[in-house]
């Protein structure tokens, strides 16, 4: 049986970031491949480090992404670090008060290498790549104040020593299906020794769904129809729909880059789609090749899915590209690799987030210049821009920020999106951050005196970011701090990216006398839970 090393799907590239520095200026240089800087109407993202690992008391090394709880505040996990730096399940709020849920301790899994859900039921599910009863990893869930922790499951390898071949180091989280059953994949194992895609009840019974299938007839190495899965979705068809990182091949080996595949709840599977070989002596190729992240649905236009490949394209550093439930792909953009002042980036391991502008978002683990990866964000036609690059600070230490970010980015109910590196932070052992794009400011506001002797403020708010601000509301407006005389609170709506909304606010005249300069100060609330304060001086009429 073929079986994968545990622990290092998620590993740098050190060796492929070398060796392709060559081929990046070659090609920046002949395609003109550029990521599109600032506008002069755009501030440049805020971002915030809200927490770096530490080891023990934390975890380190998170290479998963973040589940915002019903409660608000973002779970996740670290794949080392702990009481015995076999990993740990965090909480973390949205102003960086980090709390230490679990630690791993072997018996009860170790090395979590994917995030987290939140059933219905209210508690954390998740996985584990390794250790557990049979060392092969293990399904778990726990409460979001870290108790009642449970193995509902520890997977029994593809030996056939132990049965059911259920299969064997899973490195993808867990989705809650329709039916209320958790439905997952593993990397290997199986009736075949290519992965599983796997279902568990919430009492923790598990079934395998589908078993990739082995060599095709004729004895080449990889499985026609994929082999290492990774992440999952259920579409709105009701359908699953993933990426396999390898396979691919029929009858010859020019395809064996990573699949495409549904399989339904029944578990028929069907290949929808096998990335190409590279060019001979290249890593060139049209579509993309090993895809390691997971798909997204086109909410609004549902059976339309974004994902990323690790590699290939008209560059050979990784795309992203658009696929319809009926196999249709189309690469929307090839990642330019680092060591040129231009890159944007290269390597994605993880899948996109569709932010609530509709657009997407996301991460490479690499490149952009310094070679410490990026945060990116892509419309569905395919503009893509870097909106930050991890920079190396010394020769020492990575960017405070963080490095080589391995998982996606979540949207938050504040609007701003929260992720994790892998590497970087204080303790080089990796960081949550923030990422702030929806970004307000107060034009000159202009000042008038009515026939009462009142105030009159005409406001003008612009957003100067790159995210719409959905649901713009004044709670609060002071004038040399006396408040307004009307109603709040005032809706202004969404602010789209560049543009403005206008309101007028009456202060008594009380506020100050004429040709004094005093302070304007206004905050609300965008999102469902963001907050903004904006102030100016002006002088008063």
């Amino acid at each position: 049986m073929q079986h994968t090393p545990k622990h290092t799907i998620h590993t740098s590239l050190p060796g492929i970031r070398a060796c392709k520095s060559w081929l990046a200026l070659v090609i920046g240089t002949v395609l003109g491949v550029f990521a599109p800087a600032l506008t002069q109407a755009q501030s440049p993202p805020k971002i915030v480090l809200l927490h770096a690992f530490s080891g023990v008391n934390d975890g380190g090394e998170p290479a998963a992404g973040l589940l915002q709880g019903s409660d608000g505040n973002l779970y996740g996990t670290a794949a080392e670090g702990g009481a015995q730096n076999l990993g740990t399940v965090f909480k973390i709020s949205l102003t960086g008060k980090l709390t230490l849920l679990h630690s791993f301790s072997g018996t009860d899994g170790a090395v979590p290498l994917a995030g987290l859900i939140q059933s219905t039921d209210g508690y954390l599910y998740g996985t584990t790549n390794a250790q557990g009863t049979y060392n092969y990893g293990t399904v778990f869930r726990i409460s979001p104040n870290g108790s009642n922790f449970q193995t509902l499951h520890a997977f029994t390898d593809s030996s056939g020593s132990v049965s059911p071949l259920d299969g064997a180091d899973p490195d993808a989280g867990l989705i809650q299906g329709q039916d209320g059953n958790f439905y997952g994949t593993t990397l290997a194992g199986g009736t075949y020794g290519w992965g599983t895609l796997f279902r568990i009840t919430p009492a923790g019974q598990e079934s395998v769904l589908y078993s990739f299938e082995g060599p095709y007839p004729g004895g080449y190495s990889l499985p026609w129809d994929g082999a290492y899965p990774h992440s999952l979705i259920q579409a709105s068809d009701g359908n699953f729909y993933g990426t396999t990182q390898y396979g691919g091949n029929e009858y010859s080996n020019t395809y064996s880059y990573g699949t495409v595949f549904s399989v339904s709840p029944s578990g028929q599977e069907i290949m929808l789609y096998r990335f190409s070989a590279p060019n001979p002596g290249s890593s060139i190729n049209a579509d993309g090749a090993n895809p390691l992240g997971g798909l997204v649905e086109d909410r609004l236009n549902p059976g339309t899915f974004y994902g990323t490949t690790q590699s290939g394209g008209q560059t050979g550093f990784g795309t992203v590209f658009k696929i319809t439930s009926a196999g249709s792909l189309t690469p929307l953009h090839s990642f330019l690799e680092s060591g040129i002042s231009t890159s944007d980036g290269y390597s994605p391991l993880a899948g996109l987030t569709q932010a609530s502008d509709g657009n997407l978002y996301g991460t490479t683990s690499q490149g952009g210049g310094s070679a410490y990866g990026t945060v990116f964000q892509i419309t569905p036609a395919g503009v893509e821009r870097v909106l930050y690059t991890f920079s190396l600070l010394n020769s020492n230490q990575a960017d405070t920020y963080g490095a080589d970010p391995q998982a996606g980015l979540i949207q938050a109910s504040d609007g701003n999106f929260y992720g994790t590196t892998f590497r970087g932070g204080a303790n080089s052992l990796g960081t949550i951050f923030k990422l702030e794009l929806a970004i307000l400011k107060l034009s000159p506001t202009k000042l008038s005196r009515d026939s009462s002797g009142n105030i009159v403020a005409q406001l003008t708010i612009k957003d100067t970011g790159y995210l719409t601000a959905s649901g713009v509301t004044i709670t609060k407006s002071t004038l040399n701090a006396i408040a307004t005389s009307m109603a709040q609170p005032i809706s202004l709506g969404d602010i789209a990216s560049g543009s403005t909304a206008q309101s007028t606010l009456t202060f008594p005249g009380s506020a100050g006398t004429s040709g004094q300069t005093v302070t304007l100060s206004i905050s609300g609330t965008m999102f469902r839970t963001g907050k903004f304060t904006l102030s100016q001086k002006v002088t008063l009429p």
